[in-house]
């Protein structure tokens, strides 16, 4: 005992919160035993495990005990106390997943991996974490393993982390080619330049993306006027010397006229500061060109122009932003004649939230400095309602370059915002409607996989299987027929029998004397196998009862029973005019099974076979709710 003190008090050494812990543990109730008696390679592995500063854990033993360090404390998180647990067991919610990993170690595999994702316990709910870990071995002088350390740091934060930075770099991506923009790159040390795929579409132009000279191709296609100018500002940009920000004249190689592209681009660097990327946005401006050309030729021509578009809104303000000049297509978007509007600031046409969110200064602050902005949002007429602009601002500047104002031009492209509303939400129709189709044929190749099975089991012979297998799948068929020609309506009772028994050549008014009952209509899922059991009962009627001579008759009923609890359906199916043998009656099959069983387990029935000397008469009770009927609603009411 004074040895075991002892032990406690001065092994392992250290004032770490585990190493106190590990002197204070009562050693001799886990299957290690007394810290005097452990071997020097299992005192040697924990003192190794409590001394790192990584998160660490030594596994012992056919019993996994485990010892841990300090760092590896919060890695368990408000799991009850693990010190001399079975590893298996406070891992057991994701042994299933480790487990086969801690046997390869075991057995003298060490294992290493990065960012592996397990769904964890350790805050009385399940999570997802990601850990980088590696089991290695810890061996015995002999070579033999005597148990493991797990290394193991927790990476979810930055898995996380990643996965937001990939979603937000595509959201960015999507929402600049879809602005109209395309993305280009150009890496510092090889000099290779690469487009996003939009480049063509946006520049009008084929660029040859899989050219092995790329950079050549396109420093052709400028115009040579401007190659050194555009020459220079990439390289500047490059070395890290300015931004890049130009506007360059190319010309088309299959049409031979100029386009202007306006790129700006910024520089990234490697984490010690080297120039790694140059990347950056472009876009065609040769409208805009083209726009602002016409505007130096002729302002009255211009005038008598947009004075004729109606569905686009143009407008110049000052340098403040204070509307000067209201043209007819500005009316018409907005609903504000020129003598109300005419001083005010270009802010009006802006919605609340915009306006608080400094979007209009904004705006023109960009026009001011680059000469041109984007302007592709929600506008606010008159009336109070909302209408969405498509347009850009334009800062127009005298020949000595003084600004002068800002030309405004926005196209109304409400009822296209609200035609590609209506796509999307059909589009997430659509998808709901193949979801919903997927489940359906998940499901149906269920059904059939069970009927085949179990009409395996109860058959005699190949011929017999092949030919109920048939018969089953058929009966089920015809429901699924019903089904997907008004999934929401259901499935028509009296029909469903009728169709059952003319798929045996029993009809209504000959052997069939009556298929009667109130109207009824079963749900898709649970008339699948109802179905079944009326193909059982008129199958086995064709083969041993009404219908395997020509005087036998079948009357089928169902009734409404209230005088329980609870409201049931009872669905009789009697067949006279026969005589049974007693062996033909104690057979037991499939379609017995089915009824007696089956039915009840899913529809939640009561079946009752009574082979009577005349003929077989069939009860099947079942409960009348929402679960298995389409109800209107006096019957629900009555149900409720």
């Amino acid at each position: 005992m004074q040895q075991v003190a002892a032990d406690r008090t001065s092994w392992p050494p250290g004032n770490g919160e585990m190493a106190k812990r590990m002197r204070a543990h009562d050693w001799a109730a886990t299957p290690l035993g007394p810290i005097d008696t452990w071997p020097a390679e299992l005192k040697s592995a924990a003192a190794l495990v409590l001394d790192s500063g990584f998160p660490a854990a030594l596994i012992w033993g056919p019993d996994l005990v485990t010892i841990y360090n300090d760092a590896f404390r919060p890695i368990l998180g408000d799991k009850p106390e693990a010190l001399g647990r079975s590893f298996a067991e406070i891992w057991s919610e994701a042994w299933h997943e480790i487990g086969p990993i801690a046997e390869r170690a075991l057995a003298g595999q060490s294992t290493s991996i990065e960012d592996y994702p397990l769904v964890i316990n350790r805050s009385g709910k399940p999570e997802q974490a990601y850990f980088t870990f590696s089991y290695s071995p810890v061996r015995a002088a002999d070579g033999s393993v005597l148990g493991m350390i797990d290394t193991v740091v927790e990476t979810t934060r930055k898995v996380r982390a990643e996965v937001a930075l990939r979603a937000s770099e595509e959201r960015m991506r999507l929402a600049m080619q879809s602005a109209g923009f395309y993305l280009w790159e150009i890496d510092v040390a090889t000099g290779k330049v690469t487009f996003s795929e939009n480049v063509d579409e946006v520049t009008g132009f084929a660029t040859d993306q899989q050219s092995p000279d790329l950079m050549t191709r396109i420093a052709e296609l400028i115009a040579p006027e401007e190659r050194d100018r555009q020459r220079e500002a990439t390289l500047r940009a490059m070395r890290g010397e300015a931004e890049f920000h130009e506007v360059t004249r190319v010309i088309n190689p299959d049409s031979g006229e100029p386009i202007w592209l306006e790129e700006h681009g910024t520089l990234i660097n490697s984490p010690d500061g080297t120039p790694q990327r140059l990347v950056g946005v472009g876009m065609n401006i040769t409208d805009r060109k083209r726009a602002e050309a016409a505007l130096r030729e002729s302002e009255e021509r211009f005038r008598l122009i947009v004075e004729s578009a109606r569905n686009y809104a143009i407008l110049i303000t000052d340098p403040q932003d204070r509307i000067t000049d209201w043209f007819a297509g500005a009316a018409f978007v907005f609903g504000w004649s020129a003598e109300e509007i005419i001083g005010q600031p270009g802010s009006i046409l802006f919605t609340e939230q915009d306006r608080e969110a400094g979007e209009p200064e904004r705006e023109i602050e960009t026009a001011r400095t680059k000469g041109f902005a984007q302007d592709v949002r929600w506008h606010l007429r008159k009336d109070g309602r909302q209408v969405f602009i498509e347009g850009s601002v334009a800062a127009l500047r005298r020949p000595d370059g003084s600004l002068q104002g800002f030309l405004k031009i926005g196209q109304d492209t409400t009822e296209r915002q609200a035609y590609e509303q209506t796509l999307r939400a059909s589009e997430r129709h659509a998808k709901l409607l193949l979801a919903e189709l997927q489940h359906r044929v998940r499901n149906t190749l269920g059904v059939i996989r069970s009927i085949a099975r179990r009409t395996a089991a109860t058959s005699a012979t190949p011929e017999d299987y092949a030919m109920h297998l048939e018969g089953r799948i058929d009966a089920f068929a015809r429901v699924q027929a019903a089904v997907t020609r008004n999934p929401l309506a259901g499935v028509d009772l009296e029909i469903l029998v009728a169709d059952e028994l003319r798929a045996v050549t029993a009809h209504e008014g000959e052997q069939v004397k009556s298929i009667s009952g109130p109207a009824m209509r079963l749900q898709p899922k649970p008339a699948e196998t109802f179905a079944l059991a009326i193909h059982e009962l008129a199958t086995n009627a064709v083969k041993y009862g009404a219908l395997s001579i020509p005087e036998g008759r079948i009357a089928v009923t169902w009734t409404i029973d209230r005088s329980g609890d609870e409201p049931r359906l009872v669905f009789q199916w009697i067949e006279t005019r026969v005589r049974l043998s007693s062996d033909k009656s104690r057979r037991r099959g499939f379609g017995t099974e089915l009824i007696e069983r089956t039915l009840g387990y899913e529809l939640g029935s009561e079946a009752e076979l009574d082979f009577t000397p005349h003929g077989l008469h069939c009860t099947i009770t079942l409960p009348l709710d929402d679960h298995l009927f389409i109800l209107d609603r006096e019957r629900r009411n009555h149900v409720q």
